[in-house]
């Protein structure tokens, strides 16, 4: 139960700016070790997030799950994820101070300086002094549980039931006519704080006041709060103070932490914590567990820090929610502090360093860490101490650690570190010189006869009597790396492998892969629970349980978070949680045991992240124990941040959200509700509000949207979604996290829309909200217009089988003419191979078998080796040239570009002739057809060719370059030249002319520019035409 003094907006200057940076000092101070007294994590929202305003005065959450917000420019109804604004106040004021739920489930509005609202089935109804009201300016509300609402005002306070007000005043024995908080215990006693003490009423008469002659610290009372046990919290101008048992027990607020006097907001949760709301910030005074073993006054209050890590500014009201997460508002917005599951343990708290690989928990409560290149971390009693290089390690790369039945801790190194064993506060090393393999060491065991089993990412290590024996693939070893190492109940050694699971029994290995109903060979944790299932994690293929000689497999497909498993892990509650990549997610073993008999589809699985608290979400995997439970219930993973620690103790969100359908918009036009219309709380549609109607839409296009959210406010982003449009969707849809669905195209009919949600945990109200809607056709949709229809339609089907009959026709002959051009490509590609490799390999095979002839001359036979290599490297140029010629992926003008380019480079390496090579940065992606672009390459083959040979050059240009209509080469060298009319016949007047050939083929043109001693220069153009012109990536 709380109360919360509410203050004019005008009165927020006076504040007591000192308190503040006391706060921030005294939060300023932590622990190495993780601190587990910071159990909440904060989020704000402000105007940027659709808070109407960031000065917020009231809170309430009302019986349907929305959370409505009264600030200074109005209320705003929240869902955890969106603000929607409604407009109640007046003119002269839009200020909200205070919101109540009635037992009715009416919501009571009081506005600043007019009144109250009250909101109830749709009307929304004022109160002012005119109507009866004690006054205007209202300042407080609480509502009874006799269904009466108080109404604290400046000159008195009002009670209002059955229609009517009655007001209590000085003249009734009212302290002073100013009401500042009101409550009502669990007997059904309300108490009135003034700004002359406070008082107790019964049958609504006064029967006892409190002042400073009573023991009050002040009379001037800003806020009170009804305990469960019975007791009063009182926030007075000058501290807080306690009253049980008819008496007011003073407290020392300096003694328990409190430093700030001005107490603005009270109240005490469910688990007993009492949180403090003052105008330099938030506190928390620990439960009654925690005030049992130190006495109620010796309890210190925690400063809580907002989510930027200041402390809470001018906080004016606390309320806790459904799911116990708090919520607190002032003069920065709207607060959330949601129950902390994990805390980290990382360098800023003490390691050595961030990267913890391992840990584990010794015999006397000492918690263990090895790290990558941090060396060794121990923890005890809230200390921790490092070993490193200076105090007998080889090396700090460490991964594997395990403790022995004697209480020394063996270590594993990476590389070639070796094994190490402390005892008595000394290091003892054992390395290759001792028989140990050089290699990483991933798992360390030891059974239950004293041998020690050494997994590294080479074999399997005995370490027994001094002595090393390895084991591997040879001996039996189902993989190569050893990454898990478990002993069970029978005392069979269990070992993960990259290749697959081996038990180790008698001297013999027995190996089970995915042939034997592994989902994945690669292993990477092993646990056996008390029911003596073995739980074996993979690196891929989820989570493997093997019971009664078979393995089941649980994976994403089924519900889980990831199909990769470092570590496993079983809580007090049989829960199973696992780490990974992605972080860390937990499966109860009864929901496993429930899908495997049918009962439910799909794994119920939560997820956590840096929303819950961790400080990095990648966990680590690369050697055992990833994990650890220690003594105390608490679960410790290695993390890229340290270690993350979670309490499972911890109460998660058990609630099944509520199911909100909050608008329905059909050919974008809102239907049932309006826009900026408030809603009555519960609005629209939940779990059984309008499953029983019918809405009746008027005939549209068919265009459906269904806006639907779940009140569940801890983690609304993580909420998710199913739902089913009858007659449309055949199953579930998995909306994931989104919040409206669309339908397109809906025919006339009547239909039923349902949605489910889940919360963050994964827990999902199997009662969906739903809502039931009749599209009325249009008059082209009833019976006797498509009757008519009908008939026309049978007149026009023989035009329509002609039309289909041509259009036949063409198609085939499309496809015939496609055809001719796919034969006509493969034979060009059958010459190719024949004329080019054909002959290469011919000659090949000649000079083959004069070398074998020849073979008692060596020069000879060098010769022949020599042209054979030769005419290899043609062959393999030319086999280049067709499987680019013929590859799809290379039908563009910059492909060609890119292929001239290199073959010039490569042509003209090692000869006496420069060659240079002049391009735009970026050319178009024209695409050019196979056919083009082989000829083109073609031509320029030959024109570089015939330079090499004929030209005498020492410099060739290409340029290449491209425009709207035309792609153009132009090929230059500076050699002896000749006048292009002068040829006719002869090697070069075939080789030109059937360059032109295939230039005239691809409807394109070769010019030729020279003179005899100046050079000569080949223009190619060819015109982009039809699909030549189409963009590739279009």
């Amino acid at each position: 139960m709380n109360c919360v003094a509410h203050f004019p907006f005008r009165w927020q200057r006076w504040l007591l700016p000192c308190t503040a940076l006391f706060v921030i000092m005294a939060s300023s101070l932590g622990p190495a070790a993780p601190d587990h007294r910071r159990q909440y994590i904060p989020r704000s929202w402000h105007t940027e997030d659709g808070l109407p305003h960031d000065s917020v005065a009231a809170i309430v959450q009302t019986r349907d799950g929305y959370l409505w917000v009264g600030t200074r420019t109005g209320l705003a109804r929240f869902d955890g994820l969106r603000f929607t604004p409604f407009e109640v106040g007046t003119a002269k004021s839009r200020a909200v101070v205070d919101l109540c739920e009635g037992a009715d489930g009416s919501l009571w509005i009081a506005l600043e300086d007019d009144g109250v609202a009250r909101w109830h089935q749709g009307k929304l109804t004022r109160y002012n002094q005119a109507s009866g009201l004690g006054g205007d300016f209202v300042r407080s509300l609480c509502a009874a549980k006799d269904g009466s609402i108080w109404i604290g005002t400046r000159t008195g306070l009002s009670r209002y039931q059955d229609g009517r007000f009655r007001t209590i005043s000085r003249r009734d024995g009212l302290p002073e006519p100013s009401v500042q908080a009101i409550c009502e215990d669990s007997q059904g006693g309300i108490w009135v704080g003034t700004a002359g003490g406070f008082s107790c009423l019964k049958d609504g008469r006064i029967t006892a006041t409190y002042t400073t002659k009573s023991g009050l610290p002040s009379n001037l009372i800003l806020c009170l709060c009804a305990g469960r046990e019975g007791d009063l919290w009182v926030g007075t101008a000058s501290g807080l103070a306690r009253f049980k048992d008819g008496k007011i027990q003073p407290l020392d607020n300096k003694q328990i932490g409190l430093l700030d006097h001005f107490i603005s907001a009270l109240n005490e949760d469910k688990q007993g914590n009492l949180w403090i709301g003052a105008y330099g910030g938030l506190y928390r005074l620990p439960g009654k567990a925690a005030r049992a073993t130190r006495g109620a006054d010796q309890a210190m209050c925690i400063v809580e820090l907002n989510s930027e890590g200041t402390v809470y500014d001018q906080v004016r009201a606390i309320v806790e929610d459904y799911e116990g997460n708090i919520w607190t508002c002032g003069k920065d917005g709207l607060n959330r502090l949601r129950p902390r599951l994990f805390a980290s343990l990382g360098k800023q708290q003490g390691l050595l360093q961030n990267r913890a690989v391992s840990v584990c928990e010794d015999n006397s409560g000492a918690l263990w860490a090895a790290s990558w290149s941090g060396g060794l971390n121990r923890l005890k009693d809230g200390k921790l101490v490092g070993y490193t290089l200076t105090n007998g390690l080889a090396t700090d790369l460490l991964l594997a650690i395990a403790e022995s039945h004697d209480g020394s801790l063996w270590i594993g190194a990476d590389h070639d570190g070796g094994l190490y064993q402390f005892k008595n506060g000394a290091f003892t090393r054992y390395s290759a010189r001792d028989g140990l393999t050089n290699v990483a060491i991933k798992a360390i065991k030891e059974d239950h006869q004293g041998n020690l089993w050494i997994g590294t990412s080479e074999t399997l290590t005995l370490f027994r009597n001094g002595m090393f024996r390895n084991f591997t693939t040879r001996d039996g070893l189902a993989g190569r790396a050893v990454r898990a190492l478990l002993e069970d109940h029978e005392g069979n050694l269990w070992v993960g492998t990259s290749g697959g699971l081996s038990r180790f029994k008698d001297e013999t290995f027995r190996n089970f892969t995915i042939k034997d109903g592994l989902s994945e060979n690669s292993i990477l944790s092993l646990y056996e629970d008390d029911e003596n299932n073995l739980w074996i994690g993979t690196a891929a293929g989820g989570l493997n349980r093997f019971r009664g000689g078979a393995f089941t497999a649980y994976t994403t497909r089924q519900g889980l978070f990831s199909d990769e498993v470092f570590a496993i892990l079983e809580d007090n509650h049989g829960y199973l949680w696992m780490s990974c990549l992605k972080g860390i997610f937990r499966v109860h073993k009864q929901h496993l045991a429930e899908f495997d008999a049918g009962e439910i589809r799909r794994i119920p699985c939560a997820s956590y992240g840096k929303p819950d608290g961790m400080a990095g979400v990648q966990c680590l995997g690369v050697a055992q124990p990833a994990g650890w439970k220690s003594r105390d219930g608490r679960l410790w993973f290695a993390n890229s941040k340290g270690l993350a620690v979670a309490d499972p103790d911890i109460e998660v969100n058990t609630n099944v959200p509520p199911v909100v359908i909050e608008a329905i918009i059909a050919d974008k036009k809102s239907i049932e509700t309006g826009a900026g219309e408030l809603p009555s709380p519960g609005a629209l549609a939940s779990s059984s509000d309008l499953s029983q109607r019918t809405l009746d839409l008027a005939p549209g296009r068919g265009e459906l949207e269904f806006h639907y959210t779940a009140l569940s406010l801890q983690a609304a982003e993580e909420n998710h979604f199913k739902y089913k449009l009858d007659r449309v969707d055949s199953d579930w849809v998995d909306a994931g996290s989104r919040r409206v669905a669309y339908y397109t195209h809906i025919g006339p009919g009547e239909y039923r829309f349902q949605v489910l949600a889940c919360n963050n945990v994964g827990l999902w109200n199997d009662n969906s909200a739903s809502i039931t809607l009749r599209l009325r056709p249009h008059f082209w949709q009833t019976w006797w217009f498509m009757g008519f229809g009908l008939l026309a339609t049978v007149g026009t089907v023989a035009g329509a089988a002609t039309n289909v009959a041509r259009s036949k026709f063409r198609s085939r002959l499309a496809r015939l003419e496609q055809e001719r051009a796919l034969e006509q490509e493969r034979a060009r590609i059958a010459k190719d191979i024949h004329d080019d490799l054909g002959s290469s390999l011919t000659r090949i095979t000649v000079l083959s078998e004069l070398a074998e002839a020849e073979k008692a001359d060596p020069k000879e036979v060098e010769g022949h080796l020599r042209k054979i290599a030769a005419y290899s490297r043609e062959m393999v140029e030319s086999l280049d040239e067709i499987v680019w010629a013929v590859s799809p992926g290379h039908d563009t003008w910059n492909s060609l570009a890119e292929y001239i380019s290199d073959y010039a480079s490569s042509f003209f390496e090692n000869t006496s002739v420069r060659c240079r090579l002049e391009m735009p940065f970026n050319l178009p992606a024209y695409t050019l057809p196979s056919e083009v672009r082989h000829g083109l390459f073609l031509v320029v083959k030959e024109a570089l060719n015939n330079i090499l040979k004929h030209a005498q050059a020492s410099e060739a240009r290409i340029k290449l370059s491209a425009h709207p209509s035309v792609v153009e080469i132009v090929i230059a060298d500076d050699g002896r030249g000749f006048d292009p009319q002068s040829i006719t016949s002869g090697s070069r007047g075939n080789g030109l002319r059937n360059m032109r050939q295939r230039i005239r083929a691809m409807q394109g043109e070769l010019r030729i520019e020279g003179q005899p001693g100046s050079g000569t220069k080949l223009i190619i153009t060819v015109g982009l035409h039809g699909s030549t012109k189409r963009v590739a990536h279009d």
